[in-house]
């Protein structure tokens, strides 16, 4: 059995879904990747630590949460709703004093026996992911008209909602809904043969009557096991006719949804995990399968080294996106102070032209590389008298993952970096 919750396997499915719309992550994704593949456990569980390093903000897991509570509120309304509907379209159906039997039996049984039909043969079928989740991925989460270049949140809480009706419940809602309606309708049956009086008829332009109490024979067939007394030529009272409504309703209504609902939520609990043979799981597990023949002449892969440049006596100070208490030991012929936008960042690359000197970048690396801040320092990095990032900050938990990010575009970094602010 998974040692993983539902949750987990959403969360990476999340992830997965938002990776492949390009969401800016608080990590970056690549950098995890190679990351965690020095980690001692097996490739499977590395899938889920990569997705739980890459939210390290949490914020995705916070998002998938909040969609689940907005699932689950929404699905108690459509029980609701779906209870009412047959309670209250049984009150428009025996509206009237005479009631053809079979037209009431066709009108509550017909559209529920059909689409148990459906769903039988959907079992026998491939799995494919739910039609909820087509509409939403195609019409919604691919919808660049939807989005334009507003911020990416809503994406973000459209694919935890897409990972939410992935995981195999779509189901599970649907039978739950029927079997609420069809609660309401056996509930309203009761209730209007206890207080109304009703007589039942047989109506047929091509058939005699004959063929109405054969019909009534096979449809009591298992109520008349269970010992109800079913109508016949010579005795039809009212209350025959009602018993046998309801029973019916019990056996061929109720009772198969509720099997169907409980298979449905056993098959949701015992088989729901995500799908290993997705080429977006097929190609990280296979990143990490790759083993070591021979230990003994195994050499560790050292990280890339920055390509390195002379510190320039002629230097212009900048600080990444945050201001620094730091003060580094050279001399700068100017303090831009913090770079940031387009066009503070234009700036800087004008001024430092001008003057002919080399960048002086401070980076806090408090706040992790994600691809809208190395897009910043690849910018700056382009400038012709070449550019040296120092990194800083108060608890420098990022460290490393700025410093391979940095050497694997050949930026160049001060050795030792600075000190904490």
């Amino acid at each position: 059995m998974d040692k993983y919750t539902e949750l987990e396997h959403q969360h990476l499915q999340a992830i997965k879904l938002l990776e492949e719309q390009d969401y800016i992550f608080a990590q970056n994704p690549k950098i995890i990747t190679k990351a965690v593949a020095s980690e001692a456990v097996s490739s499977y569980d590395k899938l889920f630590l990569r997705a739980k390093k890459i939210d390290s903000d949490g914020q995705i897991m916070q998002q998938l949460i909040d969609a689940t509570h907005t699932v689950a509120l929404s699905k108690r309304l459509l029980y609701l709703a779906y209870f009412l509907l047959g309670l209250f379209g049984v009150v428009g159906l025996l509206s009237g004093q005479s009631l053809n039997f079979f037209y009431v039996i066709i009108a509550l049984l017909g559209w529920h026996s059909l689409s148990l039909l459906i769903w039988l043969v959907q079992l026998t079928l491939p799995h494919r992911p739910s039609l909820i989740a087509n509409l939403i991925n195609k019409f919604i989460l691919k919808n660049n008209f939807i989005y334009g270049n507003k911020s990416n949140k809503p994406r973000q809480i459209i694919s935890a909602i897409v990972a939410q009706s992935s995981t195999g419940g779509y189901h599970a809602v649907l039978h739950g809904a029927w079997l609420c309606g069809l609660i309401g309708s056996m509930l309203g049956l009761l209730g209007l043969f206890l207080f109304k009086s009703y007589q039942f008829y047989w109506q047929s332009t091509l058939l005699p009557d004959g063929y109405f109490y054969q019909l009534i024979a096979i449809i009591g067939y298992l109520p008349a096991k269970l010992g109800l007394t079913l109508p016949t030529a010579t005795n039809n009272s009212p209350d025959d006719f009602a018993w046998l409504m309801i029973v019916s309703l019990l056996l061929y209504g109720i009772l198969p949804r509720l099997l169907a609902y409980l298979f449905s939520i056993f098959y949701k609990n015992n088989q729901f995990k995500i799908d290993t043979k997705d080429s977006y799981y097929v190609n990280l597990l296979n990143f990490y399968n790759q083993q070591i023949i021979d230990k003994d002449d195994y050499q560790p892969v050292k990280p890339i080294i920055g390509k390195i440049h002379a510190i320039s006596d002629t230097l212009i100070l900048a600080s990444l996106e945050k201001a620094t208490n730091i003060q580094p030991n050279h001399e700068f012929i100017a303090d831009f102070g913090v770079v940031d936008s387009q066009q503070q960042i234009q700036e800087l690359l004008a001024q430092a032209e001008s003057l002919a000197a080399q960048i002086y970048l401070i980076v806090n690396s408090d706040t992790p590389p994600d691809r809208g801040i190395i897009r910043k320092v690849e910018q700056l990095s382009k400038h012709p008298f070449g550019m040296i990032v120092a990194l800083s900050g108060t608890h420098r938990t990022h460290d490393d993952a700025w410093q391979l990010a940095l050497n694997q575009r050949q930026i160049a970094t001060e050795g030792g970096s600075l000190g904490k602010n």
